[in-house]
């Protein structure tokens, strides 16, 4: 038991964080105006596949109207998970 040695641990501290609320007021529509300015047409034709991820935090909405979207365009569209 002589060789005991004594520790010094630093002092800790309770931190909380608050997460803001997304800037974005309406993000459907912050989608679709996102598709709408990339050049899609200047790279896909129509007819050619187009694959759409789908993450767990998708909304059904937004996903629909992007679907929608480049459908309309007419591309051919995958959704893969």
């Amino acid at each position: 038991m002589d060789n005991i040695i004594s520790v010094q641990y630093p002092e800790v501290a309770l931190v909380k964080q608050k997460l803001h609320k997304s800037a974005t007021p309406d993000v459907p529509d912050t989608v679709l105006e996102s598709l709408k300015s990339l050049p899609l047409e200047d790279r896909i034709k129509p007819g050619q596949t187009v694959a759409v991820s789908i993450q767990s935090y998708s909304s059904p909405k937004e996903m629909k109207e992007a679907l929608e979207l480049l459908t309309s365009m007419g591309f051919s569209v995958e959704v893969k998970p």
